[in-house]
């Protein structure tokens, strides 16, 4: 019964394709590339795109980390590799050393499975990055209706009242 049910997920998982969160990313830069080279950059217009481009980064970052998790689980487990240093010549101390070192750290480098493991991380964690970027560049903008008087906001707020005889002055 698990057996089947782990087929209907690969054959699932195949179906997922890194084009739709590359499509969505390539969006949110372009709204996000926009305000940088100065398309409303102290306007409403800018904080929007940028807010939005934030919106699309998150959503990309979702998008690609799915699709490469699919295909490294399709994939399957990495074959692990297994070094000899054979026929190598004494060489001095300190490059001895350096040797040993490169011995011991090569095959932890080549047996992780770096596409399966790490590049999903990579690939939900900078696009993530990108939308609080952009989300304090938003923040830093101020211009028309970017900040709002205390008076003002108590007016919006009594205004929106679904009760007008439960509402309470402002102070």
């Amino acid at each position: 019964m698990s057996s089947s049910r782990e087929n209907s997920i690969a054959e699932e998982a195949s179906g997922l394709s890194v084009f739709p969160g590359a499509a969505v990313f390539f969006v949110g830069f372009v709204m996000f590339s926009m305000v940088r080279l100065g398309v409303g950059r102290d306007m409403p217009l800018g904080r929007l795109l940028y807010q939005l481009a934030a919106v699309f980064f998150v959503t990309a970052a979702a998008f690609l980390a799915a699709a490469l998790t699919a295909k490294a689980r399709e994939r399957g487990p990495l074959e692990r590799q297994v070094f000899v240093r054979r026929g190598a010549k004494p060489l001095s101390f300190p490059l001895e050393k350096l040797r040993a070192s490169y011995d011991r750290i090569w095959p932890m480098l080549v047996n992780t499975d770096w596409r399966g493991a790490w590049l999903p991380i990579v690939a939900a964690a900078a696009p993530a990055l990108l939308a609080l970027f952009a989300l304090s560049k938003a923040w830093s903008i101020t211009g028309p209706g970017a900040r709002i008087h205390p008076a003002q906001f108590c007016v919006c707020l009594y205004s929106a009242r679904s009760d007008p005889d439960a509402a309470k002055p402002c102070r």
